[in-house]
C-alpha cells in the first residue's frame, strides 16, 4: 500500500535531517503556498478544500509562522493525495479547538464518502465519543482492549438504550460483534430507566471518554505498583540485568501505552 500511494501517514514529527545537527524540525524560508503547491499530483478541488478547511494563509513564511500554523500546512500537504488507509499520530495537538473539530469532521465525511479507513492514535480525547467506530488500547506492549465502538466503550461510557430501543441496540451490536457485543447492549439495556408517566424516552447522562481512559490507567498503575510491592528487593546488578532485558522485548514502533481509534 505505501507503494501505491493508498496508505497515508500524519504524525508529530515534521523534520529533516541536517549534516552535524542531526534530526531538526523543518522551517524552510519559504511560503506556505508554495510549499503546498509544490506536491505533484494533488487535485485542485481537493487542494482548495484543504486550504480553506485549515484556514492556511498561503503568504504566511514557515520560518515565522507559529507552530500551529506549521501544523495545518503539514496536515495540509500530507491530504493532498487521497488514501485508503490514513495513519494519524497526535496530529492536533498544536491545533485550536475549533480547528481540530473541523478537522475530525473532515475525516468522518472522507470515511463515509470514500469508504476509507482512519487509524488515529491520540491522548486528546474530547470529541471523540461520537467519532469512533472501534477502539484499540494497548498497556505494556499488549492490546487489552480490541473492539466495536459498542463493544470497548457503550457500558464504560454509561449509555443507555433510550425506552423501546434496547432490542434494536441489542440486535445491532450481536450482528457486528458477536456475542460480546449482544452482551454489551443486553447490559446497557437492561439497565435503561422505567418510562416517565408521560411516556417519554430518558436516557442516563453519558460519562466523558477522558473518564473512561483515566480509570483504566489508574487501575494499572495500581496493579503495577502493587506488583513492584510485593517483588523482592533486586541487587543493582539483577535491576540492571532486568532494565536491559525489558528495554529488548519492548517495541521499537510503539510507546509502552498506546490508544487508537478507528474509522
Amino acid at each position: 500500500m505505501t507503494c501505491s500511494g493508498r496508505l497515508g501517514y500524519l504524525g508529530t514529527s515534521w523534520r529533516r535531517d541536517v549534516s552535524f545537527a542531526g534530526d531538526v524540525a523543518l522551517a524552510t524560508d519559504v511560503t506556505a503556498g508554495k510549499m503546498i503547491f509544490g506536491v505533484e499530483g494533488a487535485c485542485p478541488r481537493r487542494r482548495s478544500e484543504l486550504i480553506r478547511l485549515l484556514d492556511v494563509d498561503l503568504r504566511q513564511r514557515m520560518t515565522t509562522t507559529s507552530d500551529g500554523q506549521r501544523r495545518r500546512v503539514q496536515i495540509c500537504m500530507g491530504l493532498l493525495r487521497p488514501y485508503d488507509v490514513l495513519l494519524m499520530d497526535e496530529i492536533t495537538v498544536d491545533m485550536d479547538v475549533l480547528g481540530r473539530q473541523e478537522l475530525l469532521a473532515f475525516f468522518e465525511r472522507e470515511s463515509a464518502r470514500r469508504r476509507s479507513t482512519i487509524v488515529y492514535a491520540t491522548h486528546i480525547f474530547d470529541g471523540l465519543e461520537d467519532w469512533v467506530t472501534h477502539v484499540a488500547y494497548m498497556e505494556g506492549g499488549r492490546l487489552e482492549r480490541w473492539g466495536t465502538r459498542a463493544e470497548v466503550l457503550g457500558k464504560e461510557l454509561g449509555e443507555v438504550a433510550a425506552a423501546g430501543e434496547g432490542g434494536a441496540a441489542a440486535a445491532a451490536a450481536a450482528s457486528s460483534g458477536g456475542k460480546a457485543g449482544a452482551a454489551a447492549a443486553a447490559g446497557a439495556a437492561a439497565a435503561a430507566p422505567a418510562p416517565a408517566a408521560d411516556g417519554a424516552a430518558l436516557r442516563r447522562k453519558k460519562k466523558k471518554l477522558l473518564h473512561v481512559v483515566e480509570a483504566w490507567l489508574r487501575r494499572e498503575r495500581d496493579a503495577r505498583h502493587a506488583a513492584k510491592g510485593r517483588a523482592k528487593a533486586l541487587t543493582d546488578e539483577e535491576a540492571t540485568a532486568r532494565e536491559a532485558k525489558a528495554s529488548a522485548k519492548a517495541s521499537a514502533m510503539l510507546p509502552s501505552k498506546h490508544l487508537a481509534f478507528f474509522r
